[in-house]
């Protein structure tokens, strides 16, 4: 192979990683771009390449797996508190989740759930195509 492509698999099983570390420890409030790039053995700097051409940054990916995590844990069980949901998913600032899920879903939880009232319950949401695994 050449450099080039050696380069591209090193990185692309670095990223592969990454992203089974993310994965792994979705939860941890705690989780970062340090403990992350220390687990891989590489810099945070090298952590952060990887993201870069994926048009992400590590900790959009890092929020937006959360926030996937969380509406699916919304979804799935309607009388859990959502500040509840939110902590468990590892997002310690309910003004950050709430933004966030705005954003990504263009709703905020509550809106989420009480779209949900009517639903039979175990739906697919559209914004995926299977329920992940909740928080």
């Amino acid at each position: 192979m050449g450099r080039a492509l050696d380069r591209w698999v090193g990185r692309t099983g670095r990223l592969q990683a990454a992203r089974a570390f993310i994965e792994n420890n979705i939860e941890w409030a705690g989780l970062s771009a340090t403990n992350t790039a220390q687990a891989l053995g590489i810099s945070v700097r090298q952590l952060h390449l990887l993201f870069k051409p994926t048009e992400t940054t590590f900790s959009r990916y890092v929020l937006a797996r959360r926030l996937e995590k969380a509406r699916m844990a919304l979804a799935e069980d309607r009388r859990r508190k959502i500040i509840e949901v939110a902590y468990s998913c590892g997002i310690e600032s309910l003004s950050v989740f709430y933004r966030g899920f705005r954003d990504a879903y263009g709703m905020t939880p509550t809106e989420f759930r009480n779209s949900l009232l009517n639903a039979p319950p175990n739906i697919v949401t559209p914004h995926t195509a299977e329920p992940a695994e909740a928080c």
